[in-house]
């Protein structure tokens, strides 16, 4: 989806910076491109950055304009329900390598966030998946016996601060939310943060692209 075609509004978009550069005018010769600037974008180039590559990122829009800056901006675990198809289709084990996953992915995020001081509004907060229908209920109970199962802090609860009454719902406790405009926007130099002081390359930040350019992939050392 394009920027054009997402609807226009959204708190992240308006409460960051425009997040506009200046148009690519050069061709780049680097190990990888990254296509899109935001926050897979972002983060998989550092983590190639870190891994020894020389890495540029082509926007072609604004920063985290895209997926990222019309997100639920929740960090979490809780994926409505999958870890009870999970137990029943994968078993028990791959609920909890899933459950796993997730984790880690919260703390890994958690950790870069602090690495870079990056003031992105980061709380924990807790998670939650809720029903209205009493004849759902029973598919979160199960859902949140799952998820305990697979070494997740869930619990089935029916009071969720909501201003309306649920029939039901799987809580998940120390989970974050976060504004993910301001993750991805503070600047490349925090974004490439500790790397030019190593042998890795830091990370090539090009943006919209005045005219066709290309990025040139090094063939490798045989």
């Amino acid at each position: 989806m394009t920027e054009k075609q997402q609807v226009s509004g959204s708190y992240w978009l308006q409460s960051a910076p425009d997040g506009r550069h200046a148009p690519l005018t050069d061709d780049l010769d680097v190990d990888v491109a990254v296509i899109g600037g935001g926050i897979a974008g972002l983060c998989t180039a550092r983590e190639l950055a870190r891994a020894g590559k020389s890495v540029a990122v082509l926007e072609a829009g604004r920063i985290a304009a895209g997926v990222t800056g019309h997100t639920t901006a929740k960090i979490t675990a809780l994926h409505t329900l999958v870890y009870d198809k999970l137990r029943r289709t994968r078993g028990s084990e791959g609920a909890r390598l899933y459950a796993r996953s997730q984790s880690e992915a919260i703390e890994h995020t958690a950790g870069l966030v602090a690495e870079l001081g990056i003031d992105c509004e980061w709380e924990h907060r807790s998670a939650y998946t809720y029903v209205r229908d009493p004849g759902r209920a029973e598919e979160l109970r199960a859902e949140a016996r799952a998820a305990r199962e697979a070494g997740l802090p869930a619990s089935f609860v029916t009071e969720t601060g909501l201003p309306f009454p649920v029939a039901g719902a799987v809580r998940m406790t120390d989970q974050a939310q976060f504004h993910p405009r301001k993750t991805c926007w503070p600047s490349p130099a925090i974004w490439s943060r500790g790397e030019a002081a190593s042998t890795r390359t830091p990370p090539s930040w090009a943006w919209r692209r005045a005219r066709p350019a290309a990025c040139r992939r090094r063939p490798a050392p045989r």
